[in-house]
């Protein structure tokens, strides 16, 4: 696991805990999942870019991206858990990790509710109606409420990829034409896909009627 994994994973558990023993897991994820919304440009601020630019800006001064951070955390209603956090995390310089950090809460949340975390990467956005026919689907597979995150990634070109715990499932055009790639190069078949005619040493085509005969 990378180092930025790593430390992810070890704020988003404490935040976690102290949020479980506040009796505010529900609260805390829903702020967290707005300010996700902000920092990957998706909320409607109008300011989300320029708020991420500002915060991860090395040259702005550290009490001036505090104040701007409170004044967000003020203007968006977020609790004293998230407000407090997020001073943490631009104290110590993680403030870049956080999206990382609140895929992990997401992931600690589900599990302290007795819920199993899926995080589903899709090219396009899903409707209402194919996220609630997924979560029914993940829910019946695994006998147990299902809590999803879902990231869209355009780079997948369709389809979707669902990590479930450490499995993942890829049905992504991306994923197949991967999975493609794999076995020909196991097969050794990237010449014939190509075009080409096998040949033996002696420039032959194979399959030419043996010199002399």
């Amino acid at each position: 696991m990378a180092s930025g994994e790593v430390i992810a994973k070890r704020y988003a558990l404490a935040v976690a805990e102290h949020a479980r023993n506040e009796g505010r897991l529900g609260e805390v994820e829903a702020d967290l999942k707005r300010l996700a919304g902000i920092l990957e440009g998706t909320a409607d601020t109008g300011c989300a870019s320029e708020l991420t630019a500002f915060l991860l800006s090395p040259s702005l001064p550290l009490r001036e991206k505090l104040t701007l951070a409170s004044r967000v955390a003020e203007r968006l209603g977020f609790g004293g858990i998230v407000s407090g956090f997020m001073e943490v995390m631009i104290r110590h310089g993680r403030f870049h990790l956080m999206p990382k950090v609140i895929r992990r809460y997401v992931e600690f949340a589900g599990e302290f509710a007795g819920e199993l975390s899926a995080v589903v990467r899709t090219a396009r956005p899903l409707s209402e109606s194919q996220v609630r026919r997924l979560s029914e689907v993940l829910a019946s597979a695994f006998a147990a409420p299902v809590r999803m995150q879902i990231c869209v990634e355009p780079s997948l070109l369709a389809g979707v990829k669902l990590t479930v715990g450490d499995k993942t499932i890829d049905g992504t055009v991306l994923g197949r034409l991967n999975r493609l790639r794999h076995r020909l190069t196991a097969e050794n078949l990237f010449g014939v896909v190509a075009g080409g005619e096998s040949e033996d040493q002696t420039g032959k085509k194979a399959g030419d009627p043996a010199v002399g005969k």
